[in-house]
């Protein structure tokens, strides 16, 4: 793939460009290793391996694709990212005069590397690769869990899930991944916040670029199928909604929040420290012995363990605090 070449959709033609790779070094016909985008309602960006997930990108966020927290403005090459009702892609343009670079899918090593001409030694360079550590294989932690590149172990279940098979999960069988802690109950749930991810596989998404957070925190709550939720824009102040239903796959955490996004997800109310969300009067009232965080609309609190009570009540843009005791803190 050379500068100013495309991968993605033609939606009104139907179709698809994507990167196939050569079979071998000395072999040009079709391997099985394909880079390419799915139109998912949130569309998706994956390296394939037949008809079976071998690396996911992630979706485009506004600013990257969710799983290449590298890929930022540099001095060598700009790229964009277009989706409209005409067609989606991802292009990339060389910027430095006289710079030579090239992107392909390597069959034999698995991977899709980067590379730029040296033109004094007149080879190839290593600018970049992905898949770049093992978190990125496709699903590594199961369901409902996360990887972790620096954490030991490095999967781990998300907030109110544990795993499915403790036995397995211990001895780093994490495929079975994590199921709830305990069943939901639909109108007597809440959402945590986990910040600094690669967002879930989207392919069982919905997205709705007309509404913002808050909104989109009422309509994913007001289904109970809605597993989680998040911005489909993040850059700026964020906007747009995107909401997960079933499980969660594919997720990783970063070690700097920044490199990735936030994601709110549903819980039952024993995660929230016996918390009650009722959306229809906009209250939350809690009664808390530890640490957590809670979206309620815009607003994210995070309680410390210091508080016995406290409630909260929304209106609109205005949030009213009654602390029934003056220790501990909001921020």
């Amino acid at each position: 793939m050379l500068s100013g070449m495309k991968i993605g959709w033609n939606i009104k033609r139907n179709l698809s460009t994507r990167l196939v790779a050569w079979k071998s070094y000395d072999d040009p016909t079709p391997g099985d290793l394909s880079w390419g985008i799915k139109l998912y309602p949130y569309p998706d960006t994956y390296i394939m391996k037949g008809t079976k997930k071998f690396y996911r990108v992630g979706p485009w966020n506004g600013l990257r694709f969710s799983g290449q927290p590298d890929l930022r403005p540099n001095k060598f090459y700009s790229f964009e990212y277009v989706s409209n009702k005409e067609e989606v892609y991802y292009t990339w343009t060389i910027t430095t005069t006289g710079l030579i670079s090239t992107v392909v899918i390597n069959q034999t090593l698995q991977q899709r590397p980067r590379y730029v001409w040296l033109k004094g030694s007149e080879s190839w360079q290593p600018y970049s690769t992905m898949p770049a550590d093992i978190c990125d294989k496709y699903g590594l932690c199961g369901a409902n869990a996360y990887c972790s590149p620096s954490g030991s172990p490095m999967c781990k279940c998300l907030k109110g899930f544990e795993p499915k098979s403790p036995k397995n999960w211990n001895v780093t069988g994490w495929s079975q991944g994590c199921v709830l802690k305990h069943a939901l109950n639909c109108k007597n749930d809440g959402f945590v916040l986990v910040e600094g991810l690669k967002v879930p596989d989207t392919e069982h998404t919905f997205v709705d670029k007309s509404i913002d957070l808050a909104q989109c925190s009422r309509t994913c709550f007001n289904n109970c199928s809605c597993r989680a939720y998040t911005n489909y824009n993040i850059s700026g102040s964020g906007s747009g909604c995107v909401m997960w239903f079933g499980d969660l796959i594919d997720i990783i955490r970063y070690s700097n929040a920044t490199y990735g996004q936030n994601l709110y997800i549903r819980v039952p109310k024993s995660e929230l420290g016996n918390c009650f969300v009722h959306f229809s009067s906009y209250t939350f009232s809690c009664f808390s012995d530890h640490s957590f965080n809670l979206s309620l609309g815009i607003y994210v609190w995070t309680l410390k363990k210091e508080f016995t009570s406290c409630y909260f009540v929304w209106s609109n843009s205005t949030v009213k605090k009654m602390l029934s005791t003056h220790r501990g803190s909001i921020k």
